[in-house]
């Protein structure tokens, strides 16, 4: 039920990444350094350190024709919306991660469903996992039935925070639809990913969830193995 839901408290097990640290899936997400594009954008994954200081730039991806193409199709309640999107959408390209955090949290309250999802799509391409999880985050927030079909973005995602963020939404937002996503994740990389879809199949999704939340069973993973126990014994099937 929704009281069960909201006092829910996570199996010790499948505790959330900032209670039980998490290992932490190497971005392939790049920046391009100004002194030498070429170099870094063949070089490894910019550090979190430099993240929160390097634009957003790709160069691979076309910014200019990205962002205008999403002004073309974009509707606004009035001009003042128009420019205050307008504005956000420059300071994400060329701001700094705090900069584009606060961009993404700004246009959501004044785009489209359709002008959100070309946005958030770009977003997830971010070199910075807070700017990332920021997506994760606005998504989690639209009214029921807003957001279907944007969870799925960040579920492959190279970090595993931004996945476990994607899974706890999906959590929030119950669906047919939804658990099918879910259950994908029983095959993730990550244990911890697959341990806390276990968990959420079964508490959130009744006896669909469960069935399918049991396959763990045979996972490699004696942490999935001990989420699905625990979870059981809360859900008593």
């Amino acid at each position: 039920t929704a009281e069960n839901q909201e006092n829910f408290d996570l199996p010790s097990s499948t505790k959330s990444p900032e209670e039980e640290p998490l290992p932490v899936v190497a971005s392939t997400a790049t920046a391009v350094d100004e002194s030498s594009p070429a170099e870094e954008s063949a070089g490894g994954a910019i550090t979190p350190e430099r993240a929160k200081d390097i634009p957003l730039a790709q160069e691979r991806v076309e910014l200019d024709d990205i962002f205008k193409s999403v002004l073309q199709a974009a509707t606004f309640a009035s001009d003042s919306d128009r420019k205050l999107f307008e504005k956000n959408m420059k300071q994400f390209k060329d701001g700094n991660e705090r900069m584009r955090e606060i961009s993404i949290s700004q246009i959501a309250h004044i785009a489209g469903k359709d002008v959100l999802r070309q946005v958030y799509k770009f977003a997830l391409q971010d070199a910075s996992i807070i700017v990332r999880l920021a997506v994760m985050k606005n998504i989690s927030r639209m009214k029921e039935g807003e957001n279907e079909g944007f969870f799925e973005l960040g579920l492959n995602d190279p970090d595993v925070r931004v996945r476990t963020a994607a899974i706890k939404g999906l959590g929030m937002h119950v669906s047919d639809n939804h658990r099918k996503i879910l259950e994908r994740l029983l095959k993730d990389s990550d244990e911890h990913v697959r341990g806390l879809t276990v968990t959420y199949l079964g508490i959130y999704y009744g006896k669909e969830g469960i069935k399918k939340a049991v396959s763990a069973w045979t996972d490699e993973s004696p942490y999935v193995r001990m989420s699905l126990i625990e979870m059981l014994s809360i859900v008593k099937p």
